[in-house]
C-alpha cells in the first residue's frame, strides 16, 4: 500500500503561490494501486524518481524506469482522471495556486501538458537530492528551499484581478470594468491558465462545493455561488460523472488535499 505525505508550505512567501506538496511512495516492487482525481484549477508539477508516466485519455499510468528524474506538467483536465501505479514508486507533486507557477518558471504557456517539463537547468540533480532523502519532512523542507531560491516576482496584475473576480462577475462586467474585450479575457485565461474563463469558473465552484462543510446539497451549492439547485446538480454530474448525493456521500479524502480521492 502506498504512503502519502501532504504538507502546506511553511514559508509565508511560498504559501502565497503554492497550495501544497505531496510525497507518494510505494516500496513494493510487485504491487500496484490507483486513485481518482477530479478537475481543479491548480498548476501541477510532478517529479518521479526512477519512474516514467504515460497518459492516454483520462488514464495516467506510472511505472519504474531507468530515468533518474522525470518531470510532468498539468494545468487542465475537465473530467475525472484515474492514476494507476505499477511497482516501486516515489513521486513528488507540487500544487501551484492559479498563476503561482509563473512566479518561478518563465513562459510556461510554451509547454504542452504532460510533456517532460524542464523547469530549471539544474532541476534533475536538485530534485534527485530532494527525493533521495529518507525522511518525508526533510524532503519537503529541502523542496521549499529549492523553490524559494528560484522565486522571481512577475507583474501580472490584470490576469490576477480577473482570476479573483471571475467567480462573482460575468464576462460582460469584467470587460466593462477593465475596458477590454471578452476575446482578450479569453486569451489571457488560455495563456496563463491553459483553460477558458468558463472552465476556470465552473471548476472553482466545484472545488468550493467539495470543501464546503455543509451537509445539505442546497447549502453546498450556495457556498459555491450556485443559486440554482438544478444548475448545481448538473455541474457536479458533468465534472465528476456522479450524481451529487452519491458523490458527496462516498468520496474519501486520502489526505488533507481535497482533490486527491480514493
Amino acid at each position: 500500500m502506498m504512503d502519502v505525505y501532504f504538507k502546506k508550505p511553511d514559508s509565508k512567501l511560498l504559501s502565497e503561490y503554492i497550495e501544497g506538496f505531496y510525497l507518494l511512495t510505494n516500496e513494493k516492487e510487485d504491487s500496484g494501486f490507483s486513485y481518482q482525481t477530479f478537475p481543479n484549477n491548480f498548476q501541477m508539477v510532478t517529479f518521479l524518481l526512477n519512474g516514467t508516466a504515460s497518459k492516454e485519455g483520462n488514464l495516467i499510468q506510472v511505472m519504474p524506469s531507468g530515468n533518474p528524474v522525470s518531470a510532468y506538467f498539468i494545468n487542465h483536465y475537465a473530467s475525472p482522471m484515474k492514476i494507476e501505479y505499477f511497482g516501486k514508486v516515489k513521486e513528488l507533486t507540487i500544487y501551484f495556486k492559479p498563476l503561482g507557477l509563473h512566479q518561478f518558471v518563465s513562459q510556461i504557456e510554451n509547454h504542452e501538458q504532460f510533456e517532460n517539463f524542464n523547469l530549471f537547468h539544474d532541476f534533475e540533480s536538485g530534485i534527485w537530492n530532494i527525493l533521495s532523502a529518507e525522511n518525508p519532512r526533510e524532503s519537503l523542507s529541502e523542496l521549499e528551499n529549492y523553490f524559494a531560491n528560484r522565486f522571481v516576482l512577475k507583474k501580472i496584475d490584470l490576469i490576477t484581478n480577473l482570476v479573483k473576480e471571475i467567480e462573482y462577475l460575468d464576462m460582460a462586467s469584467l470587460s466593462l470594468k477593465y475596458n477590454i474585450s471578452r476575446q482578450y479575457i479569453n486569451y489571457l485565461f488560455h495563456r496563463y491558465l491553459g483553460k477558458s474563463p468558463r472552465d476556470f469558473k465552473r471548476i472553482q465552484r466545484f472545488i468550493q462545493s467539495a470543501k464546503s462543510k455543509e451537509i445539505s446539497l442546497t447549502h453546498k451549492g450556495l457556498d459555491a455561488w450556485f443559486y440554482d439547485q438544478s444548475h448545481f446538480s448538473k455541474e457536479i454530474r458533468n465534472i465528476t460523472g456522479y450524481q451529487p448525493k452519491l458523490f458527496f456521500k462516498n468520496i474519501h479524502f486520502m489526505t488533507s488535499n481535497p482533490w486527491m480521492l480514493a
